[in-house]
């Protein structure tokens, strides 16, 4: 879940995201990160929403908090694992992105390993 938002490669598209998505639909519009955007995150991918404010933080200098839910109008970053999404397969996540916030589905949870 935490590499759909590691940006790093040139799609052919000119969007950056790993892994590689196998459909990419463009909308109009982009998020932006702000000091006040919170990543919301349920007991079953907290780990991961602090595993990725640590990621962005030396990037941004935010420290986003991590909540199990958001203030109405804020900005955020959801991340959920979403049963209803095995048709993609082992590996298959779903990442929303408007001018709210982003949404990142994954099908199941992953183990992450840092390397220093």
């Amino acid at each position: 879940m935490l590499a759909t938002v590691v940006l790093a490669l040139a799609l052919d598209s000119g969007f950056a995201v790993i892994p590689r998505p196998v459909r990419l639909t463009p909308h109009p519009g982009a998020f932006t990160l702000t000091s006040a955007t919170v990543i919301v995150a349920d007991r079953s991918t907290r780990e991961l929403g602090d595993m990725l404010g640590d990621y962005l933080f030396p990037a941004t200098g935010f420290r986003l908090a991590v909540r199990p839910t958001a203030l109405a109008g804020g900005r955020v970053i959801s991340l959920r694992l979403d049963s209803t999404l095995t048709r993609l397969g082992d590996e298959g996540y779903r990442l929303e992105v408007g001018p709210a916030g982003v949404s990142i589905r994954d099908v199941l949870p992953r183990k992450s390993y840092m390397v220093d």
